[in-house]
């Protein structure tokens, strides 16, 4: 992506690639993104109102939407403003447009009118004093826990548009260095930003939101308008914004046209290359100022009225969409949205959205999710991608899952294994356990193989939950858990969560064969459901060892592409005789090899028969490619299971270990062929060759209308005349280290005989034969080189100044050389990276945008096309031109810092001027060595440091900016020690008293409790429900709570504690335990426990037992069946009331218990144990 990436490394595709296209547009003529702020009530009110009318039917590239309201109404009516904003939102991203918000909240616990949003009377401290700010950040707090509430709220909404895919220029508490808003003026304003990205990032992974920190411009006419890089939620050094402050875009809001130069340049140096722009502008910029000299702003937002008519004349506002700079909706250019791939136009391949060919390189990790945590997730997925593989393998209910077993995170899937009830959590931190759920971890692995170029082949479940092939002639292992509806429901629900990531394909089965029309019909189910979800990605189905899913499912039109698993019975195992003839099916669909023989796994799937070698691996990857496969997936024995110390199976190798075997760093190298020649008219052609041959001398040939492909390992006589043109360029590539070899040109005409370089087993080959006028490259050349070059480029020769000004500095190289070419030069400005250039008939680079009269140090170097990079050049030092006419002294040192006055909190510091030929501008203040604030008033030269410490030791320092922006010398040291704060109230409030219940309903608790004491008094009393805060009130009049919207007949807990005026939190009060009435009408009774568990029958791997019926006035829904106290099954049949308990182990001795559930979903007792042991064997 275009500059730096957002600061969210989960970020959304789509919020990459808005972000990619905000720093692409802050190059010089590359447009103005224009935009239009809209009000709650009115979503699309002032495009239409103010801007159609005079755009010419233009639409404003950018709709700002607001989340707050500030007229006093109901919660409701936000709720219901806020939805029809969100569908606004939604609907103006798929129209093309791109969508901010903002947020005028009201201050904490006020009621959301304007009076508690904005208030200007206070210029020097802001509308809220820094203590009541505090206690807005302070966790524990009414006003701290009152705004989590209230982001928990807007991230319902905010989660419409992420799962709608639409990324968001969010921009809270705006206007910070202002006066007039609650959050302006706060020394600790860092506090409230980072909570509110915690809390919507972190914690609801809201990864569509780009930050926006948007200040007020400086105002020559309010001087109470404070530096703005005071405010800046991150590090600051030398000016420039650091790395770690959680901020995407910077912008100012611009009113009254002082659209002054400073503003755009102080901003664009402040924030260290993050795009900027305008957030909001009372009147509207010149197009072609903006384009002159302010071309770093990347986009603007009007307000609405007044300032649409106050601040505008008709032909400014017209000029604004009008002019050519002007981007309007109409003329977004963002990269494509959605990169998933699909079926090309022939049926025979897989073709990204935009058309462009997708070979499939896959690789097998069906146990990544169950065994690997988020750093071995990492591990893996960099490894694939680093090794050329763009698809990995993954299943959600893997065999290791075993119902019971949980993850490396220690989650498990689904409650009680039911895969009606997916077991997730509030929140998706991955530091917090509570929070980070077995699918917040499926959520990772996919958006991080999505980051690095990855598709996931998903398999909502492995096929021992779904199909019983337990009987002859599979004897494979079943544990059913889905039913047709179940099978459905569960593919709506994973689909629905992955709908919008496009780095998907969805594979049902999973080592399967459903060879019946009920065990289908769970399948079909399951495919409608991910349909139904939302899960418009391609399918296909995983069949069992040797067959395909072409077998059960070509003519369904869920099925977009057929697999095939040859399997991992036997060496030379001839996989091409099924691709040919899926090849050869109606309707025409793709088709691949998915499961071929895995390198190192045991032959057979036992390492006594000796173990498949990366030779194996090649052979069945191009015999099945060159059959007709759209792609290829590789597996490993010891990676598919991700064995590791503990859990070897029957490898010998781990996981990690085996992420380098040979046969795995090969497959890069058939993709690498088969890109290197135009693959969608690619066909199978075994005419090619004389005699094919049969065994593992088997030759396979493929071929395009101007291209031939041939793999074998003995010699083999061609027939010529099957490719375009009369001379052809033969090549040998070698499947070992893609290298390629020329052989020569050959007349296209009768046969010719062709001898490998070398023969036999572990010694393949291919010959590539090209129609000589096409000029292809070497067969796999691309991007990357040929392999085995580890020689770093020398250094670049010579590094010369050609020319230089005030600010800017020319300089040449003579070039570096190496064996395999030079790729790029690198530029380094005082050792650090500047710029590449890969013009290299012309080595030489302008550094531009330096300082006057500095002195700076620029080095070069090389990386060659293998990837390495050669040493540094020799430095060159240069000083930059004095600027003629420019004050480049600074001013003096500030004299005399003396303490004035001071407090338990404050400290007043007085200091004589410093002085400047061209003029003071203004003076810094720092404490402790940080920026804390500055002053303009040189009438005065004092400051007065506020919020301070009582007993506290602090050092101040000053110094001053001349006009020229020059920056002096810091004035001496000032160190003071804070006055103590005599009598100041440690001691905590009492417990409230006799907490006793006043009233309840089925919903609904009144309580009241007597009032705590304290010297400072009581300034709220919080209330918790069964330990977890829950509300809080500052009713003293009347010390009673009413806690609604309970659970009918349920037990709560209810405490109370309060906190005086100094802060101090008392101890919780007595607890009060209230169940809440019975809803009127309501069965609460449970059924009894079914009577009479006995055994049926029994044989070495199964029980069936049967039980005599539960009663209940409502009726039973369903049985469930444990086995040694863990849920097993269930029953629905109530006409015959028995469970064969399948899949056990011989002579082994089970508890079995049956339990019942009415229709009013209560649960009843346990029935009596049934304890069988299974035959011998």
């Amino acid at each position: 992506m275009t500059g730096q990436p957002p600061v969210n490394g989960n970020a959304s595709r789509q919020s990459k690639e808005l972000l990619s296209y905000l720093n692409d547009l802050s190059g010089s003529d590359r447009g103005m993104l224009t935009g239009q702020h809209n009000w709650i009530e009115e979503p699309n009110g002032n495009i239409t109102r103010l801007v159609l009318p005079i755009s010419g039917g233009k639409y404003p590239a950018i709709s700002s939407f607001e989340l707050g309201t500030i007229t006093g109404v109901s919660d409701a009516t936000v709720l219901n403003y806020r939805r029809a904003t969100v569908n606004a939102a939604i609907a103006y991203w798929q129209a093309g447009g791109i969508v901010a918000f903002s947020w005028h909240q009201q201050f904490p616990l006020t009621a959301n009118t304007w009076a508690n949003v904005w208030n200007d009377s206070n210029k020097t401290e802001g509308y809220k004093t820094q203590a009541e700010f505090d206690a807005c950040i302070t966790p524990g707090t009414a006003p701290y826990n009152w705004l989590l509430a209230e982001y928990d709220k807007v991230a319902v909404h905010l989660k419409d548009l992420r799962d709608a895919g639409v990324p968001v220029l969010f921009r809270p508490y705006h206007e910070m260095n202002g006066y007039w808003f609650w959050w302006g003026k706060k020394n600790n304003y860092k506090a409230l930003w980072e909570l509110i990205y915690n809390r919507l990032v972190v914690y609801h992974g809201l990864n569509n939101l780009l930050f926006v920190w948007n200040s007020h411009c400086p105002r020559q006419s309010d001087p109470y308008i404070d530096d703005y890089r005071r405010y800046y939620p991150g590090t600051v050094t030398n000016g420039v914004v650091g790395t770690d402050g959680k901020v995407d875009v910077l912008t100012h809001d611009i009113y009254y046209n002082e659209f002054l130069q400073s503003h755009h340049d102080n901003l664009w140096a402040f924030g260290g290359g993050k795009p900027i722009g305008l957030s909001e502008v009372g009147g509207l910029p010149d197009m072609q100022t903006m384009k002159a000299s302010q071309y770093r702003y990347a986009f603007s937002i009007a307000w609405g009225e007044p300032h649409w008519t106050n601040e505008n004349t008709d032909a400014s506002r017209r000029q604004y969409y009008a002019d050519d700079y002007a981007i309007t909706r109409e003329e977004i250019n963002i990269p494509a949205a959605d990169k998933r791939v699909q079926v090309s136009g022939n049926g025979r391949f897989l073709v990204a959205s935009d058309g462009s060919p997708f070979f499939w390189l896959g690789d097998t990790a069906w146990e990544l999710l169950q065994r690997l945590n988020r750093a071995e997730v990492e591990t893996y997925l960099k490894s694939c991608a680093d090794q050329g593989f763009n698809v990995v393998q993954i299943v959600a209910l893997s065999h290791f899952w075993d119902l019971t077993v949980p993850n490396a995170q220690g989650d498990l899937p689904l409650t009680g294994a039911d895969p009606d009830k997916p077991l997730t959590t509030p929140g998706s931190d991955p530091s917090n356990g509570a929070q980070y759920d077995y699918w917040d971890h499926a959520d990772y692995v996919i958006d991080l193989a999505a980051s690095l170029g990855l598709y996931v082949a998903l398999l909502p479940t492995w096929g021992k939950y779904i199909i019983d092939n337990s009987g002859s002639p599979y004897y494979q292992p079943y544990k059913g858990i889905f039913t047709n509806a179940k099978a459905y429901n569960f593919g709506k629900w994973i689909a629905s969560r992955y709908a919008n990531r496009s780095n998907i394909v969805w594979v049902l089965g999973g080592d399967r064969a459903p060879d019946t029309d009920a065990k289908r019909q769970l399948i079909r189910q399951m495919a409608q459901g991910l349909a139904d979800g939302g899960g418009t990605q391609i399918k296909s189905f995983h069949p069992m060892g040797g067959k395909s899913s072409s077998e059960w499912f070509h003519n369904d039109a869920w099925l977009n592409f057929n697999m095939y698993q040859s399997g991992h019975t036997s060496q030379n195992y001839p996989n091409y005789n099924v691709i040919v003839a899926d090849y050869g099916r109606t309707p025409v669909k793709p088709v691949q090899d998915d499961e071929p023989r895995y390198e190192n796994a045991g032959i057979n799937f036992d390492s006594k028969n000796g173990r498949f070698t990366p030779y194996d691996v090649r052979q069945a990857a191009y015999w099945s490619v060159f059959a007709g496969s759209f792609g290829h997936t590789y597996g490993h024995g010891s990676i598919w299971q991700m064995c590791a110390p503990g859990r070897m199976a029957d490898e010998n190798v781990t996981w990690y270990d085996a992420l380098n075997a040979q046969g795995r760093i090969q497959m890069k190298y058939v993709r690498r062929l088969i890109e290197s020649r135009p693959f969608l008219e690619r066909v199978p052609d075994q005419s090619l060759v004389t005699n094919a041959l049969t065994g593992g001398d088997h030759i396979r040939c493929t071929r395009g209308t101007s291209y031939a492909m041939i793999y074998a390992r003995t010699p083999f006589t061609v027939n010529m005349g099957k490719i375009s043109g009369s001379t052809v360029t033969a090549y040998w590539y070698d499947p070992r280290t893609g290298a390629n070899t020329l052989i020569g040109d050959f007349a296209n005409t009768g046969t010719r005989a062709f001898t490998p370089p070398s023969t036999g087993v572990n010694n393949d080959w291919v010959l590539v034969l090209d129609d000589k006028s096409k000029a292809y490259p070497p067969p796999g050349a691309g991007e990357e080189p040929e392999p085995g070059d580890t020689t770093p480029p020398t250094a670049p020769g010579n590094l010369r100044l050609i020319s230089k000004t005030a600010t800017s500095v020319t300089f040449g190289w003579s070039a570096s050389t190496d064996a395999s070419g030079i790729n790029v030069y690198d530029i380094y400005k005082d050792g650090v990276y500047l710029a590449y250039t890969q013009d290299f008939a012309n080595l030489q680079y302008t550094a531009t945008g330096l300082a006057p009269n500095t002195t700076y140090t620029f080095t070069v170097k090389a990386k060659d096309m293998a990837q390495n990079w050669g040493p540094f050049s020799s430095p060159l030092v240069v000083t930059t031109d004095a600027d003629t006419g420019v004050d480049t002294t600074p001013p003096t040192a500030p004299g005399n810092l003396t303490l004035v006055s001071k407090t338990a909190n404050s400290v007043t510091m007085s200091w004589t001027a410093s002085t400047d030929a061209s003029g003071i501008e203004v003076y810094d203040i720092y404490r402790n060595g940080a920026y804390l604030a500055y002053t303009q008033d040189f009438s005065n030269l004092q400051y007065t440091a506020t919020g301070l410490s009582p007993n506290t030791s602090y050092t101040f320092t000053v110094k001053a900016k001349d006009k020229a922006q020059n920056w002096g010398p810091f004035s001496n040291p000032l160190v003071v020690t804070t006055d103590a704060d005599p009598g100041k109230d440690t001691t905590p409030p009492t417990a409230p008293g006799n907490l006793t219940l006043v009233s309840k309903t089925t919903n609904s608790v009144t309580m009241s409790w007597t009032a705590s004491t304290d010297a400072s008094g009581i300034e709220v009393y919080d209330i918790y429900r069964n330990g977890v805060y829950f509300g809080y009130t500052q009713n003293f009049n009347n010390l009673q709570f009413t806690a609604t919207g309970l659970s009918p007949n349920t037990s709560y807990t209810f405490t109370v504690k309060a906190k005086d005026k100094a802060q101090n939190w008392g101890p919780f009060s007595a607890p009060l335990v209230v169940t809440t009435d019975a809803e009127p009408g309501r069965d609460t009774t449970p059924p009894t426990a079914p009577g009479n568990l006995t055994l049926v029958s029994k044989t070495a791997t199964s029980v069936t037992m049967r039980w005599t019926a539960s009663t209940d006035a409502s009726g039973i829904e369903v049985y469930d069946i444990y086995r040694n106290g863990v849920y097993f099954g269930y029953t629905q049949n109530f006409s015959n009331l028995q469970f064969t308990a399948t899949g056990l182990s011989p002579n082994t001795s089970y508890t079995f218990t049956v339990k019942a559930k009415d229709k009013a979903q209560n649960w009843g007792p346990f029935s009596n144990p049934l304890v069988v042991r299974t035959n011998p064997r």
